[in-house]
């Protein structure tokens, strides 16, 4: 940041600086859209190196009255709260990386949210942070706007309940980091075969597009959890209970609807570096 400002002839001052980054912004961009305000993961020294953003930086950011789009990066939990309290009613993208926060809250602070992401970037150095669920807990606001959803944590039985009957107009929908594929991690906490058949019972993702969930099932919890690859008809089911579902990794395997049947979906592999996107017909098995 320091080499930015010196070669734009500008000096950044060693002491407050967002306030002083923010006041720049306002004079030279006071219609701003877009804004990422946080420690890059790549420049942080630890779990302990986040950034506080003041009440006076709030104020600040209330001035920028265009501002649709939002990323904050190893941002205290209480910084963040207090943006989205004032900022909320105006975000259509939220972007929130590193941060423990009850989703609940999240969603309630978003009222007009249409992209929602919770990156996970410190699962990559640390193996501690699989096993941390993100918590979700209180009386989630109806969401009708939402129509994508990433979250790179493992995600508690009831947000997933939640996702399946209460956001209706979801496109896309990730959960579960893409480190799960590779550990004994669960992107879904407790969840089970016979859970897993009564969610996509009452499942209401009419529209959804995109789905990503990387292990469904932990290996001990269920005697029908200990498997490496779902069964055919599982996969059909999936594509059957969501009739808009175009592509889907599920349980560390990639799917794609084949033509305009529900119940032949295309099984990727990928063959050595490139991707092999032959069908397999699992009549033949």
């Amino acid at each position: 940041m320091r080499k930015l400002w010196i070669s734009c002839g500008e000096t950044l001052p060693d002491t407050d600086r967002v306030q002083f980054i923010l006041n720049v912004l306002k004079e030279g961009a006071p219609f701003l859209r877009e804004l990422y305000i946080g420690v890059n993961a790549r420049f942080a020294h630890g779990a302990d190196d986040v950034l506080e953003i003041s009440q006076l930086n709030v104020q600040q950011l209330l001035c920028f009255t265009h501002l649709t789009k939002l990323e904050l990066e190893n941002v205290t939990v209480d910084s963040c709260l207090q943006v989205l309290r004032h900022l909320g009613d105006q975000l259509y993208s939220v972007i929130l990386t590193n941060m423990y926060i009850n989703m609940c809250t999240i969603l309630n602070l978003l009222p007009t949210v249409t992209e929602l992401t919770l990156r996970n970037t410190r699962v990559c150095l640390c193996d501690d942070e699989e096993e941390v669920v993100l918590e979700f807990s209180g009386n989630p606001k109806p969401q009708t706007r939402l129509q994508k959803l990433v979250v790179d944590f493992t995600v508690p039985l009831h947000m997933v309940e939640f996702i399946f009957q209460g956001l209706p107009n979801l496109q896309h929908l990730s959960l579960g980091h893409g480190k799960h594929r590779y550990s004994h991690v669960g992107s879904i906490a407790g969840l089970t075969p016979p859970i897993w058949s009564r969610i996509l019972s009452t499942c209401n993702l009419n529209g959804l597009v995109n789905l990503r969930i990387s292990v469904l099932y932990q290996p001990g919890l269920h005697p029908d959890s200990q498997v490496s690859i779902l069964d055919y008809e599982d996969i059909a089911e999936l594509f059957n209970r969501m009739p808009a579902l175009q592509e889907a990794l599920i349980h560390r395997r990639d799917y794609v609807r084949y033509g305009d049947s529900p119940t032949f979906p295309r099984l990727e592999e990928t063959y050595g570096t490139s991707r092999d996107s032959r069908m397999i017909n699992y009549a033949d098995f």
